[in-house]
């Protein structure tokens, strides 16, 4: 063979190698159930996928889609598991029946949210949660801070409390409210508002990060600042999808 043809040989043998050698991007779709004008948006939510976009160049990036079209607070794990999208976020308990050893996070039993995130994470990384969290990795996970009730007519006393339909996000909260002598009603929060303004319910207990991003500000006038349970939420997805990044991906995320 002619010195030439050595050459060409050589050359494309390189250009393979190297193309061999630089993986593409993996892109994943992250949504965030929320608008894109909410503060846990804004101020969580998107800041950490732009950190991960800006560590991740050439390796990883997440195409983040705010809103409930791709999925909702209902169906999210099985949208998740279905890798229709690879991440979102969540919260446990409206994600009916999988997650029964989290709801000690729904307890009225505390107020300092830093600490019960703390010991939460503590709790999951040791194993206390069973096998809940077997089909999926949570990235991060937290408590939500303890609800409040709102209502659209205002109740004076206990008493008032009798017959009054109010949604609730928790079977906890909801057996609080049984208790009160109410009526929880499970309703998804993107229909929280409508629900509001049909009178479908006379009041939710919810936090009050909900209130900006649903504008329930707009269809509550009377509010208790009383703990009235909390939740858990999460960014997380599926085990099987995490699994299948490269490990350079999976740190970075």
């Amino acid at each position: 063979m002619k010195l030439g043809s050595y050459l060409i040989t050589f050359m494309v043998g390189l250009a393979g190698a190297s193309t061999f050698a630089k993986a593409e991007e993996t892109k994943l779709i992250f949504t965030t159930l929320s608008p894109p004008t909410a503060r846990i948006a804004k101020e969580w939510l998107e800041p950490w996928a732009n950190r991960v976009n800006e560590r991740g160049k050439g390796v990883v990036s997440l195409d983040i889609r705010h809103g409930l079209t791709l999925a909702n607070f209902g169906n999210v794990y099985d949208r998740v598991q279905n890798d229709v999208v690879q991440i979102s976020f969540a919260l446990q308990t409206a994600i009916g029946g999988k997650f029964p050893a989290t709801e000690v996070l729904t307890l009225p039993i505390w107020d300092d949210h830093e600490k019960a995130a703390v010991a939460f994470w503590k709790v999951y990384k040791a194993g206390g949660l069973g096998a809940e969290y077997d089909d999926i990795v949570p990235l991060f996970m937290s408590p939500t801070t303890q609800a409040s009730l709102h209502f659209s007519k205002q109740p004076r006393t206990l008493d008032d409390l009798k017959g009054i339909k109010i949604m609730v996000a928790s079977k906890l909260t909801g057996q609080m409210v049984s208790a009160a002598g109410g009526t929880p009603l499970s309703i998804p929060l993107g229909e929280v508002y409508e629900a509001l303004q049909r009178g479908t319910v006379d009041g939710a207990a919810l936090g009050w990060t909900s209130f900006e991003p649903f504008k329930l500000g707009e269809v509550t006038k009377f509010h208790a600042n009383v703990r009235a349970g909390a939740s858990a939420n999460m960014v997380f997805m599926s085990k099987k999808r995490f699994n299948a990044l490269s490990p350079e991906a999976r740190k970075i995320l």
